[in-house]
């Protein structure tokens, strides 16, 4: 099998044998306070493969996020 070459953003040529980028794992939660306004807070945490491994690129990451969606937005994921 060939392996996947790529150029990293430091300009380095990479070649990596194995296709698996990671796991992720994600959770949210939402609270809507009206029909007009929603929330959601949510978290990920992402374990690096073995593709990102044999790149040099191997950190897992955390991150959590605010997100909120105003009426319109609303409407449009219900479908009114």
């Amino acid at each position: 099998m060939r392996g996947a070459q790529f150029v990293t953003p430091g300009g380095r040529t990479v070649t990596a044998q194995d296709n698996e980028l990671g796991q992720e794992l994600d959770l949210t939660l939402t609270y809507t306070p009206n029909r007009h306004l929603a929330f959601a807070l949510g978290y990920s945490r992402f374990w690096a493969g073995d593709f990102l491994q044999e790149t040099g690129v191997d950190d897992d990451t955390d991150f959590v996020y605010l997100q909120a969606t105003r009426a319109k937005a609303l409407d449009a994921v219900r479908g009114v």
